[in-house]
């Protein structure tokens, strides 16, 4: 089998397994598990800080023992992690599959599509990844719909399920994927290689005011959004009672909630990426104060909402706003870069202060939503966006600087 089939297959599949836990998670851990607003945000906490401190060892791994191997090892892992939090309905038990699911995703950052570079006799990588981006969407979608309809049989069964899936799935690859063309740096050369790219990657942060602001951004998004992601599900479930109100369909609303966001985002980026395909950093800059303004307010209007009908009409433009604004804010940081060879290093570290936001944020948002209530730790979050619109307004107001091209 070619190699662009194996990887569209691998999208969909992967994404699929993925999205019959996401769609279905956050209900899992309050209504089974019984966490409190502190401990769901641990779990975003300890499974960032895990990736963090696995992603140097893995990507040395990836690139000294194989892409395939790296692949195959992180569906295994992920799809453990996945089994043990289903399985043990404990606290212990979830904060050790985040640890574990934390190594397995970096072992499966990059590593796909590295193996598809190397392997496919097509020279179009871009329409490779942008097809397989489309399996993606498409086995998300179903598989959101599958995680749904598995629960409402018991929460459990589609995160054991897909764990099982995953494992499966990664002795299927093992058998059918091939690696003929990866040469091997070694670990050493591997790592050396790594620390002179970071080194140069670091270089550009101080060479540039414009990329240094932009590194407090990504860290300000980390700090907002680790607590808005593991406490949304509180609204519905808590502040508007939907299994009380609705009894044993309730699921479906997550179903509707997380298909119709991801629905409303593709379209939303499809159109945002034809208006800004060659935009310049001001178009850009106006183009991300714009979307954090309607990041904050839907924030906060769904953090004040009292009614099902506008909750989700806030959660669902605030989901569309965040999957713009990310591809908008890499592609400001990308016009700043001006050696090419550091520019996924730029990149990466820029991830990493949003990381290093998320542990920061997480946990402080959690002990808001404790102490006081779900409601206010999810309007801080909304609140919490606007230094990002005052940043993007200064680097706006400076935009004739040499810094900004």
């Amino acid at each position: 089998m070619k190699a662009e089939r194996i990887y569209y297959l691998y999208s969909g599949f992967v994404y699929f397994f993925f999205n019959m836990v996401f769609a279905i998670s956050g209900v899992y851990y309050v209504q089974r598990v019984g966490l409190n607003p502190l401990e769901l945000v641990l779990i975003g906490t300890v499974v960032e800080t895990s990736a963090m401190i696995f992603e140097i060892p893995t990507g040395v791994f990836a690139d000294s023992a194989g892409r395939k191997k790296s692949i195959i090892l992180g569906l295994l892992i992920v799809g453990l992690s996945f089994v043990i939090e289903g399985a043990i309905p404990l606290f212990w038990a979830i904060i050790l599959s985040q640890i574990v699911a934390g190594a397995g995703y970096t072992f499966l950052s990059g590593a796909d599509v590295a193996w598809v570079a190397d392997e496919s006799e097509s020279k179009n990588l871009n329409g490779i990844l942008i097809r397989g981006a489309q399996f993606e969407q498409l086995g998300s979608l179903i598989g959101i719909w599958f995680g749904v309809l598995l629960a409402m049989v018991a929460l459990n069964l589609p995160i054991v399920l897909s764990g099982i899936s995953l494992i499966l799935f990664a002795i299927i690859l093992r058998l059918v994927m091939k690696e003929r063309n990866f040469r091997p740096l070694g670990s050493e050369k591997s790592l050396a290689v790594f620390f002179t790219t970071f080194r140069d990657g670091v270089r550009q942060f101080r060479r540039s005011r414009t990329l240094a602001v932009l590194l407090v951004v990504g860290f300000l998004i980390g700090l907002y959004s680790e607590g808005f992601d593991r406490l949304w599900i509180l609204k519905f479930l808590e502040d508007l009672r939907i299994p009380q109100q609705l009894g044993s369909k309730y699921l479906i609303v997550f179903g509707v909630v997380s298909s119709g966001a991801m629905v409303l985002s593709m379209i939303t980026l499809a159109l945002s990426k034809r208006a800004t395909a060659d935009a310049s950093s001001k178009l850009l800059l106006k183009y991300l104060i714009g979307i954090n303004l309607v990041l904050g307010f839907a924030f906060i209007g769904f953090s004040l909402s009292g009614r099902l009908e506008m909750a989700l009409a806030f959660y669902w433009a605030g989901f569309a706003a965040r999957r713009n604004d990310y591809p908008l804010y890499a592609a400001l940081i990308n016009k700043q870069i001006s050696v090419s060879s550091v520019r996924a290093t730029v990149i990466s570290v820029a991830r990493q202060f949003d990381s290093f936001g998320q542990i920061a944020g997480g946990p402080l948002i959690g002990l808001v939503a404790l102490r006081l209530s779900s409601t206010v730790a999810l309007a801080i979050t909304g609140l919490l966006v606007f230094p990002i619109v005052v940043l993007y307004f200064l680097l706006l107001y400076r935009n004739q600087h040499e810094d900004i091209e």
